[in-house]
């Protein structure tokens, strides 16, 4: 059993690696839960003549029809997500060019003070943003920018 717990854009993937480097041809590889680069790691799969099914997904490439269902699905899903990104990308646009702000609204500086005094007392940044409505990477800027 192979497992990688990564997530994310990220292709690094160690126990893809050390799996790919124990499969033989005509091995099939079962999946629980594919990962988001399954496009890329079949194309790898078929290259060295391992079929891939998927537990959940029902993904199956053991057959020449199964594969092309599974190629459909997986182009019908890029334009998707292509799609989905130029219209948001093209929603922003619009949104810049009528002169909204597209970010969370300011900290009051009560809050920032509030922010500081609750990491200064140990609580660790993360859980005091949390509690603040902001992110940790906001939290940490805030800290420093009015640190003295």
């Amino acid at each position: 059993m192979f497992e990688d717990g990564f997530s994310g854009r990220t292709f690094d993937r160690p126990g893809l690696a050390a799996l790919l480097d124990c499969v033989r041809p005509d091995d099939t590889l079962a999946v629980t839960r594919p990962p988001r680069e399954l496009l890329e790691i079949v194309e790898t799969l078929e290259a060295q003549e391992i079929n891939l099914i998927g537990l959940v997904e029902e993904i199956d490439t053991t057959s020449a029809a199964s594969e092309l269902v599974f190629h459909v699905i997986a182009a019908i899903a890029i334009f998707a997500r292509r799609l989905i990104s130029g219209r948001t990308k093209d929603g922003l646009l619009a949104a810049r060019k009528h002169g909204r702000t597209l970010s969370r609204p300011p900290l009051h500086a009560m809050a920032v003070s509030a922010l500081q005094e609750l990491v200064d007392n140990g609580i660790p940044v993360a859980k005091a943003a949390r509690h603040f409505g902001t992110g940790r990477l906001t939290a940490d800027r805030l800290i420093r920018d009015t640190s003295p």
